[in-house]
Order: structure tokens, then sequence, then C-alpha cells
């Protein structure tokens, strides 16, 4: 995420703090979008939505309480595993999710390249992956 984000997170902040019956203040806004500014704001969201789906709905006291940013974490390793490949990378303008995109050469002939936003969802994975989790632990 970058600054042009912010306003959107406040808003997905507010929508989830509205959701789990609490209050948010801008400090708290801030803190969450400090920890979560490395990931994209469409993955951020749908992290947010999946860490609150996830949650054991009987605990009465979890459900009043919005995600930490570990719990986002996990939902977001969660959601790149799923949607594989260069499927996590719809969003992008400049490959419209295919995750290449077509150069030229000097001689003129056309060559396939990898976007840069497959190359981040790859560092992504290979960053945040559950499996290398389990292997530093």
């Amino acid at each position: 995420m970058n600054f042009a984000d912010r306003v959107d997170f406040s808003k997905k902040m507010i929508e989830v703090a509205t959701v789990v019956g609490r209050a948010i203040d801008d400090v708290e806004i801030s803190a969450y979008f400090t920890r979560l500014a490395e990931y994209p704001l469409d993955l951020v969201c749908k992290a947010f939505d999946r860490a609150l789906d996830d949650r054991d709905h009987e605990d009465i006291y979890l459900a009043t309480l919005i995600p930490t940013d570990n719990e986002i974490q996990k939902a977001i390793s969660a959601i790149l595993a799923e949607e594989g490949g260069p499927d996590a990378t719809i969003g992008c303008e400049k490959c419209k999710g295919t995750g290449f995109i077509m150069g030229e050469r000097k001689n003129g002939s056309v060559v396939a390249g990898r976007c840069e936003c497959l190359l981040a969802t790859i560092e992504m994975r290979k960053k945040y992956s559950p499996k290398d989790k389990k292997k530093e632990g």
C-alpha cells in the first residue's frame, strides 16, 4: 500500500471495527497501516474479511475484537496459497492479470517478460509462505 491507499484503508478499518462493535481511532488505523503497508490494499481488505470469517464464531469475546496484524498476515498467506500462480495479480493494470508483459527488442521482435506484480507476488509467497514459517520455528 502507499499513501494514496490511506483513505480506502481507513474506510476498511472503520468497517471492520463496526462489524465487531468497536470504535477505532486514527492512531490505531495508522499503526495497522504501517504494519501492513508492504501488501497491496486489495489483498489486505480480503485478508480482513478472511480473518473475521476464520474466527471461532462461538467465542463471544473474540467476536468483539478487530483482527490482529498477525491474523491478517496469516489470512494473506492463505489467500495467496489458494489463488496461486499469476491469478494473484488480477488487479494489475500493466499485465491485466496475466503476470506477463510484452516488450520489444532492439531488432523489433516481440518478447514476453514477467510483470513486476508477478515478481512481487512470488517474493511475497516466498517471504510469507506457511511452509517457510514451519521451517524457521
